[in-house]
C-alpha cells in the first residue's frame, strides 16, 4: 500500500496539494472509486475470507465475560498506533516540523523544512496503516474491494465530529462514533446508522470546528 501510495502521490496528489483542501477532496474520492472498480476487473468481487492467526482464534475472559481475543488484539494494535503517532506529533522534531507544515507551509520552508518531503513521507505513513488496517481488519470482515468505500463515510464522520488537523480529536471522534454505532446497534438497531448522523449533526450545531479542533 505504501508503494501503491508513492506511485498515486508522485502522479497525482503533489500537483493538487496547492489546489486547496476540496480540489484534493475530490480527486481522491474519484481514484478511490476507479481503482476500487480496477481491483474487481481484475480479480472480480468475491469476499474472501482470512482466518486469523491460531495463537489468536480462542476466546478470552474478562471480568466473567467471553471476548473474542482476535477483537482485543485490534483494540491493541489500534491503541498501539494512537500512542505512537501522538508521541511522535507531540514529543519530537519531526512532529514539531509536521504541525508547523500544517499550520504555514510557507513559513516552514522559510525556516529550513522541506515540506515537499515531510509531506510525501506523512502520506506514505498514512498510506501504510491503511494497508495494516485491512490487513488486521480482513479476518473479521473478509477482504473485499469494496472495503475503502465502506470505511470511507464513518472516517469522514470522525474527523468532522472530532476536528480537522487533531490527532486528539480523531481519537475523541472515533471513540464517539464507536460508541453510538455500538450501543444503536444493540438498543435501537433499525435506527443505529442514523444516530451517527445524529451525532454528526449535533455537534456540528453545537462545535462547529469539532469537539477538539486543532490549535491555532
Amino acid at each position: 500500500m505504501t508503494l501503491v501510495g508513492i506511485l498515486l502521490y508522485v502522479a497525482v496528489i503533489r500537483r493538487m496539494r496547492r489546489a486547496g483542501p476540496m480540489n484534493q477532496v475530490l480527486v481522491t474520492f474519484g481514484l478511490i472509486f476507479v481503482l476500487v472498480d480496477l481491483v474487481r476487473l481484475v480479480w472480480g468481487d468475491i469476499a474472501l475470507g482470512m482466518e486469523p492467526p491460531a495463537i489468536l482464534t480462542g476466546p478470552v475472559e474478562i471480568f466473567g465475560v467471553l471476548y473474542p481475543a482476535y477483537r482485543l488484539f485490534i483494540i491493541a494494535v489500534g491503541a498501539a498506533v494512537m500512542v505512537a503517532l501522538s508521541l511522535v506529533l507531540s514529543r519530537t522534531q519531526i512532529g514539531a516540523m509536521v504541525r508547523a507544515g500544517v499550520e504555514n507551509d510557507a513559513m516552514a520552508a522559510c525556516l529550513g523544512i522541506d515540506v515537499e518531503r515531510l509531506f510525501f513521507g506523512v502520506f506514505c505513513v498514512g498510506c501504510a496503516l491503511a494497508g495494516l488496517a485491512g490487513a488486521i481488519a480482513a479476518p473479521v470482515f473478509s477482504a473485499t474491494p469494496s472495503m475503502a468505500t465502506d470505511i470511507l463515510i464513518p472516517t469522514l464522520i470522525v474527523v468532522v465530529v472530532g476536528g480537522l488537523g487533531s490527532l486528539r480529536g480523531a481519537i475523541a471522534g472515533s471513540l464517539c462514533v464507536g460508541c453510538v454505532q455500538t450501543c444503536g446497534a444493540v438498543v435501537i438497531p433499525s435506527f443505529a446508522s442514523v444516530l451517527v448522523y445524529l451525532l454528526l449533526a449535533a455537534v456540528l450545531v453545537v462545535k462547529p470546528a469539532g469537539l477538539l479542533p486543532a490549535r491555532a
